[in-house]
């Protein structure tokens, strides 16, 4: 709901402009059923929610804490992906009927329901590389594959940062999912923190940051298109092996061709 009072993060000569569309808010249930916990066909026949509306409840709270991130001032232009400032989203909604926080609410939710993730709701990573313990001093910080493997199957471990700090991301997404022979199942990546003074062009199994406490798990299976990973605050992570098949998961890197730039690992809200 917008406030009439305090800062608006809205351009100062267009302030009184904005005030006077203000209009007062009703608590009758047409204002209520706005809100996807109060959308009635997707409630159980006990009133409780459902299955959908808990994933439809989910994505609203998504598109919230986006915005919540989106910067006062500094965000990127398209078409460059990540957070955009609140000056920009105020003037895209110009001639859209809807007060800059609905359009930004509006245009998210269409991305998310569309299948994909709103180019400001994300920020591509700085850095990536792997490194090999049955080759130490060799850097693989240029390919265009990262790895995760038991010891069994070479123990890689792949490093991952952002170098820009603006704000808390929640999650890393890696997609362009790959399980190498033998067949892959019940393989579990384990995220764990580490500090940011590796760089991608001179990491080594011998060189790399002390792996620090566990932050989360996510396990991979067939089928699925992207891994969603727990990073919480953390600025470089490290992905481990942790238990399943005798096998290696790959993914795509920051350095894929052209043609496979949708893939590229990013951290999302």
């Amino acid at each position: 709901m917008a406030k009439i009072e305090g800062t608006q993060e809205i351009p100062p000569a267009l302030v009184d402009l904005y005030r006077g569309t203000l209009v007062e808010s009703l608590g009758d249930k047409s204002v209520r059923s706005r809100y996807p916990y109060h959308i009635p066909h997707l409630q159980t026949y006990k009133g409780h929610p459902s299955a959908k509306q808990r994933v439809v409840r989910e994505t609203f709270q998504g598109c919230c804490n986006c915005f919540a991130h989106q910067p006062a001032t500094g965000g990127v232009e398209p078409p460059i992906i990540g957070p955009r400032d609140r000056e920009w989203w105020f003037n895209q909604s110009a001639g859209s009927g809807l007060f800059y926080y609905d359009y930004f609410m509006q245009q998210s939710l269409d991305a998310y329901f569309g299948g994909s993730t709103p180019d400001w709701c994300r920020r591509i990573v700085s850095q990536d590389a792997y490194v090999n313990p049955n080759h130490p001093d060799t850097n693989y910080g240029t390919k265009e594959t990262l790895l995760v493997a038991s010891a069994a199957c070479q123990g890689y471990i792949t490093f991952i940062k952002r170098d820009v700090c603006d704000f808390e991301y929640l999650y890393l997404l890696v997609g362009g999912l790959g399980c190498l022979a033998p067949p892959c199942y019940n393989f579990v990546v384990g995220v764990y923190l580490t500090e940011a003074t590796w760089n991608e062009t001179s990491i080594t199994y011998n060189n790399m940051p002390d792996i620090g406490y566990k932050i989360s798990e996510s396990e991979f299976y067939v089928g699925i298109e992207w891994l969603k990973l727990y990073v919480g605050s953390a600025q470089s992570v490290a992905l481990l092996y942790e238990t399943g098949s005798y096998c290696r998961l790959t993914f795509s890197s920051k350095d894929v061709p052209p043609h496979q730039l949708s893939y590229r690992p990013y951290f999302s809200v």
